[in-house]
């Protein structure tokens, strides 16, 4: 099925698992409740997908398009998204739990109610994205693009932030206790009320501008 165009279709509770579906086009295809744990579908043409309540468990993701996809409530869980672009994507209440998300534009991307658990997300594009409130525990953010985002309120315990440009954030009461904040710039970001207990600074660019030591 590799290379395959699906594009429009209506398949909903399809069968996909363990596919090969590299390259494939999708495009606002209709996929709720589908099975497409295990598949491969790098590089392929996701963009406006309905896949509400679908099933990705363990697929390969890895540099496709998904450009305004719904994967409210989706299982997504061990999922490859390395590169992919997910920007305007909704994630509603989506299982990402251990998810690796290397690289990808998450940009205006809906994230309310996500679980976030032990997902790895390098070097992405998350500018201004909204964290409010979620569970963010052990995250590891490292070297991503998170300018002027919103964490208030957040559980960011021993989350990892090495590198990150977070200019401008709001941590207004998250729990940072633990969290790894090395290299990383956070001029004019806001940590009022925030619980910093065992938070590493070392050489990050402090709210006042300053360089800690």
């Amino acid at each position: 099925l590799s290379g395959r165009e699906f594009k429009r279709l209506k398949m909903e509770r399809a069968n996909f698992s363990k596919a090969n579906l590299d390259g494939a086009a999708l495009f606002r295809s209709n996929i709720q409740r589908a099975n497409f744990s295990g598949a491969s579908v790098k590089g392929a043409d996701l963009n406006r997908i309905d896949a509400k309540w679908s099933d990705w468990s363990g697929a390969d993701l890895s540099e496709s398009f998904l450009f305004e996809a719904d994967f409210g409530n989706a299982n997504l869980s061990g999922a490859n998204f390395k590169n992919a672009r997910l920007g305007k994507a909704r994630l509603n209440s989506a299982n990402l739990s251990g998810a690796i998300l290397d690289g990808v534009d998450l940009r205006d991307a809906r994230l309310a109610g996500a679980n976030f658990d032990g997902v790895r997300i390098r070097g992405a594009r998350m500018d201004r994205q909204n964290f409010r409130e979620m569970k963010l525990a052990g995250v590891d953010f490292t070297l991503s693009d998170m300018i002027e985002t919103d964490f208030r309120g957040a559980n960011l315990q021993g989350a990892k932030f090495a590198g990150v440009d977070l200019f401008g954030s709001n941590f207004n009461g998250a729990d940072l206790r633990g969290a790894d904040f090395e290299g990383a710039n956070l001029k004019n970001a806001i940590l009022t009320d925030a619980k910093l207990d065992g938070a590493n600074f070392d050489a990050a660019i402090m709210p006042d501008g300053q360089r800690q030591n």
